[in-house]
């Protein structure tokens, strides 16, 4: 892409911050240098070696990047163009400093090489069919549930309302109990639907 941008427009800047462990880790450190070599005027190269001394040049935070940005930006910051490629908090930072100087979402361009994975979720332990039996007036209503949908969720196919609660075997249940399921953590769940007026609760 920078070299594209070299050979075709002339008229264009390119500065490139490029963050690495130390100079012999450097991707393509010759080629750069020979670009930069071949195209004074337009590339400008900012190394970062994470291994020296110098603790304001060895990693790219918020007061290096405001202090490039005051040193090579001529024009507004926020008519400028960026290109971000690195981790997620690196183009995060980064990301935030731009917007902060009005730079727009469509002037920042990003290369995402780390795929965040997600962390997979517990399944529950039962996840069989299950059938539900619901009392609406006079009405009964029979229908089978089974996860990720929640009884719930099920009868809101059914009826325009759904209530349900869960409570220990011990106390009393709200009447009139309607399929009773007992789990294996020592709790009875009671599920009964009710007309109400679209609202619900």
């Amino acid at each position: 892409m920078i070299l594209t941008i070299l050979q075709q427009y002339r008229d264009i800047k390119v500065l490139l911050v490029y963050s690495n462990r130390s100079k012999s880790n450097t991707i393509f450190y010759q080629q750069l240098k020979s670009l930069q070599k071949t195209y004074p005027e337009t590339l400008r190269i900012e190394f970062l070696y994470s291994n020296q001394t110098d603790i304001h040049h060895k990693r790219l935070g918020i007061y290096l990047l405001e202090k490039i940005l005051q040193q090579y930006v001529t024009g507004p910051v926020r008519e400028q163009l960026f290109y971000l490629c690195g981790p997620f908090e690196y183009m995060r930072m980064i990301t935030i400093v731009l917007r902060n100087h009005g730079v727009p979402l469509a002037h920042i361009r990003k290369e995402i090489f780390v795929i965040e994975k997600t962390e997979p979720k517990n399944l529950p332990p039962d996840r069989d069919i299950h059938g539900v039996t619901a009392s609406i007036g006079n009405k009964m209503y029979s229908f089978e549930t089974q996860f990720p949908e929640t009884i719930l969720q099920t009868a809101k196919k059914w009826v325009s309302l759904c209530h349900i609660v869960a409570r220990p075997v011990s106390a009393e249940p709200v009447q009139p109990p309607v399929f009773p399921e007992r789990f294996g953590c020592g709790k009875t769940m009671y599920c009964w639907m009710k007309k109400l007026r679209m609202e619900e609760y």
